[in-house]
């Protein structure tokens, strides 16, 4: 583990940040088939994950998200979905992430130059100081008007519905359900269910989920579940669990400065 950082931001702790949405997103296409058995086939994939794939891929072969193909492809996931482009958008943050803050200009040009709503752009860069707090401080004066730290006191009531406008998406939402389930990864995904969030703020949920709890919080039994089912494969670009777990391996390596090792790779990366 990186020294002075929470297991968060261990090896491990990136394995389950990347991973877990990943796993969310099989849980929940269990739970929708076990609903409605009759039901006609499910897409292969949801609108978001190809993205997600892309962009771990990309950030593991150390290449940058910038360029007009980048911006096309975030502007066109933040269009369809806003909580998908904080969703998608995690593996290059977390890249920049320490305690301090310190790259929160290149986040900011970065987010700068994507075709969104500019609320959705601060909520991109207030998602990232949410990553640098999580690494063991706080890089953002939290007040009113401003998100409070991951953990913090609740605000707002939980209410059914997606947790989201048409362009920006309300992080307390988020905070103040995984507060709700204590952190608990289950029982998260099973609320975010419940009260009709969409699969990309699901997926989302898990992310804070292990922000709070740390890695122990993802549970062992998921990886047993899914990790040799084809569903993983056909919904997931033709990868596997053990090619996620290297991925994840990689990015850690780059963000804490060690040397990586090859890369798994499907097919070739996205910027070649």
């Amino acid at each position: 583990m990186h020294e002075g950082y929470p297991q968060q931001f261990s090896r491990s702790g990136f394995r389950a940040l990347l991973v877990g949405p990943v796993l969310a997103d099989l849980w929940h296409l269990d739970r929708r088939l076990e609903a409605t058995p009759g039901a006609g086939p499910e897409p292969l994939s949801p609108p978001w994950s190809t993205t997600y794939l892309k962009v771990v891929q990309t950030c593991a072969a150390g290449q940058s998200l910038e360029g007009e193909i980048w911006v096309s492809l975030l502007s066109g996931v933040a269009q369809a979905s806003p909580e998908a482009l904080l969703l998608v958008a995690t593996p290059w943050l977390l890249l920049n992430v320490n305690r301090y803050g310190h790259r929160h200009s290149v986040v900011a040009r970065w987010a700068a130059d994507l075709a969104i709503a500019d609320s959705l752009r601060r909520t991109l860069v207030d998602y990232y100081h949410w990553l640098c707090g999580a690494s063991g401080k706080s890089s953002l004066p939290f007040g009113p008007g401003l998100p409070r730290p991951l953990g913090g006191t609740a605000g707002s009531a939980l209410a059914p519905g997606p947790p989201l406008g048409s362009t920006s998406v309300a992080l307390d939402r988020w905070q103040d359900l995984v507060q709700a389930t204590q952190a608990q990864f289950w029982p998260t995904l099973e609320l975010a269910q419940v009260l009709g969030w969409s699969e990309a703020g699901l997926s989302l949920a898990a992310v804070v989920t292990l922000l709070v709890g740390g890695p122990t919080s993802l549970p062992r039994a998921l990886y047993v579940r899914y990790g040799e089912l084809p569903t993983w494969g056909q919904r997931w670009g033709h990868s596997n669990a053990r090619q996620w777990e290297q991925w994840a391996d990689t990015l850690y390596h780059r963000w804490a400065g060690i040397r990586p090792a090859a890369v798994p790779r499907l097919g070739t990366a996205y910027n070649g």
